[in-house]
């Protein structure tokens, strides 16, 4: 089982390019272009978005490269 891959990283798993993946989760490339390279974090609701996109099953297994932090709250709705 994969984990603690960055966005990128998972987005190359699930075989997508930037313009597939910023298509299908409804974003511009330069906000995808931002997630991978830690200038932002998707927001909660993205981040499901993203998990069922790319196939992962636990937000545990994704490595965010921004130092946004999350708080405890909203990881759980996440894991939900």
């Amino acid at each position: 089982m994969i984990k603690n891959l960055t966005l990128k990283q998972w987005r190359c798993v699930a075989e997508l390019t930037q313009i597939e993946a910023a298509s299908k989760l409804n974003v511009s490339t330069t906000t995808i272009f931002n997630w991978e390279t830690g200038k932002s974090n998707p927001s909660f609701p993205t981040i499901k978005k993203i998990m069922e996109l790319y196939g992962i099953e636990s937000i545990d297994d994704i490595r965010f490269l921004s130092e946004e932090k999350f708080s405890e709250t909203e990881q759980a709705t996440v894991k939900g």
